[in-house]
């Protein structure tokens, strides 16, 4: 007799398998054709098995993440949190007619102060060690600030924009009870300051390929959704 499929289980696994599809599409390891016929496979599957076949060549030979989701992956921490001894408190990072970039491992302080005058200031956060709560005051003069975080950092924007602009992300997810808190405060005068979520390793192409796939699959999913409701009881 053949065990009964979990459903919770298999819901889960289709999620993790789309999402893996995804991100090989947003590499440009498969194409528009391809990855549309491999979502529309994985929503019609019946079982984990389907979802292994549909996804063990997308897996690079390091790749060792499963479709069941485990307990680890629900406990791992958003971003690595510095003990309190290892974070400054306080930095000026200033950028003039030029560009300066924060990236990789690095710790934040408690307070940043960030000066842009006719500059690029970027500060990704993503893998940087940071503190229980960072503040990061921006004063922005015809320059532009971008702010890269994970999307399940809550990060609280408090900036008063003079003819600038303020752009942020519409993607984050509900934020954890462990994780940090980032606070951006301050103007921006006849400049732009980003918020702008991806995903840890994860380049700014491979993200606005992400994104157009996920606006692809929503009108993928109103259509079908359409067509179910124009059927006759």
């Amino acid at each position: 007799m053949t065990e009964p499929t979990n459903l919770v289980a298999l819901k889960e696994a289709r999620e993790r398998a789309s999402a893996l599809i995804g991100d090989r599409y947003a590499e440009g390891v498969i194409d528009d054709d391809e990855v549309d016929r491999r979502l529309d496979a994985a929503e019609r599957a019946t079982d984990l098995a389907t979802l292994e076949r549909l996804t063990v060549d997308l897996r690079g030979p390091d790749d060792s993440r499963a479709l069941a989701r485990t307990r680890a992956d629900a406990d791992a921490p958003v971003v690595a949190l510095a003990r309190a001894e290892q974070v400054p408190r306080s930095r000026r990072i200033i950028t003039v007619f030029s560009d300066n970039e924060y990236r990789g491992h690095w710790t934040p302080a408690r307070r940043n102060t960030v000066i842009n005058v006719l500059g690029d200031t970027e500060l990704d956060l993503r893998d940087a060690e940071l503190g229980p709560e960072t503040e990061i005051r921006v004063r922005v003069i015809l320059g532009d600030v971008v702010i890269v975080v994970p999307p399940d950092l809550p990060i609280t924007v408090e900036v008063i924009p003079v003819l600038g602009d303020i752009k942020r992300d519409d993607e984050a997810a509900p934020p954890r009870a462990d994780a940090p808190r980032v606070v951006v405060r301050g103007f921006v005068l006849l400049g732009d300051l980003k918020i702008r979520v991806q995903r840890r390793g994860e380049s700014w192409r491979e993200t606005k390929r992400r994104r157009k796939l996920a606006r692809r699959e929503r009108k993928r999913q109103l259509k079908e959704a359409e067509k179910r409701r124009m059927l006759p009881p």
